[in-house]
């Protein structure tokens, strides 16, 4: 059995690494991340991609309020790196995950 804030976690490397229509009873879940795997990393890029984590996380996790998302790109391996904080509603705990997303083929070191 997992805890509360271990579920959202988990819930929410689940709905970022989802892409939409991958779920055939839920086709508009996930968050369309992967469809700019091979942009070029620019700041435009980041803000794009931080403001489709933000609906995704609005949208399909009530059990938080989103606090904030931040990013840190490293273009020489081709990562961002979201920092995502947040609140959970039922016990006002802060929680916060680090999502890194491999842009251009970068790959984790």
């Amino acid at each position: 059995m997992v805890t509360l804030e271990e579920d959202i976690v988990q819930s929410l490397i689940i709905l970022l690494g989802t892409t939409p229509g991958e779920r055939p009873m839920r086709p508009d879940y996930g968050c369309d991340l992967h469809r700019y795997l091979f942009e070029e990393l620019d700041d435009s890029l980041c803000r794009y991609l931080r403001n489709l984590i933000q609906i995704a996380i609005n949208r399909y996790e009530p059990r938080i309020d989103l606090n904030s998302v931040e990013y840190r790109a490293d273009t020489a391996i081709g990562l961002i790196e979201f920092d995502i904080v947040y609140s959970v509603r039922t016990t006002s705990k802060v929680g916060n995950i680090v999502y890194p997303l491999y842009l251009e083929g970068g790959q984790p070191a």
